[in-house]
């Protein structure tokens, strides 16, 4: 399936309606909205294991050319328990008996995210010129041969090779590859906190976009880049 930013909207409008409850309840309070502060905003709940076999796999896919960007790991946490909030506020709002997704976790409790040191530079993965399906194919045979062979679980790559964002189901193993640029990791778009990430959902700020050089709102920066991971998941389950 390809990607069309049109498509975003439905997933933005459900990031945007999350925080925007966060923003009433200090209205309902009488309090004027603080954006150095995050007291009466919805702050989603840490992950925990949810002991399930189903679980989404966690990809930081980085070529030879590429260097892996600080807190990484710290920063995939922010992003999955935003991503986690809205997928279980909107199962069970849609009367889905749900705990929510479930993700798989280090032995030191932590959300784990698999570092693939690729084997090749960025332009073995993309091709010249791009080619999806080549990145797909190549960067899947990889992760494969560094986290084992995906049954059960569905794999979201942040990928430092290229910009991108595309969705493959695998469906005979209830599984699937999703991959976003590893962008999204840079400091100006993505917190290492949840507080500070909520706050960026409100940040004007200008920054450059995610994989791009133009400037926007930091608010519309994050918000999207948050769309984006909700709506290649969805993808993979099936939902889009």
């Amino acid at each position: 399936m390809r990607f069309l930013p049109g498509s975003l909207l439905s997933a933005i409008v459900v990031l945007s309606l999350v925080l925007g409850l966060g923003l009433m309840a200090q209205r309902d309070r009488k309090k004027a909205p603080d954006p150095d502060k995050t007291q009466g905003l919805v702050i989603p709940p840490p992950l925990k294991d949810l002991g399930k076999d189903y679980k989404v796999r966690l990809v930081y896919f980085v070529p030879t050319d590429r260097e892996v960007k600080p807190g990484y790991r710290e920063k995939c946490e922010v992003l999955m328990r935003v991503v986690a909030d809205v997928y279980r506020r909107e199962m069970r709002a849609n009367r889905h008996r749900t705990r929510g997704l479930d993700f798989e976790f280090a032995e030191d409790g932590r959300l784990k995210v698999h570092l693939v040191r690729a084997k090749q530079p960025s332009a073995f993965y993309t091709g010249e010129p791009f080619d999806i399906d080549r990145l797909l194919n190549t960067q899947q045979q990889e992760i494969w041969e560094t986290t084992g062979y995906s049954r059960n679980r569905p794999t979201l790559v942040f990928s430092e090779a290229g910009a991108v964002a595309e969705a493959r189901p695998i469906p005979h193993v209830y599984s699937g590859l999703a991959c976003v640029s590893g962008d999204i990791f840079r400091d100006e778009v993505t917190a290492s906190t949840i507080e500070e990430q909520i706050r960026y959902f409100m940040d004007q700020t200008p920054v450059r976009k995610v994989a791009g050089e133009d400037e926007r709102p930091r608010n519309r920066e994050s918000q999207t880049s948050n769309g984006v991971l909700i709506h290649e998941l969805g993808h993979i389950f099936g939902m889009l």
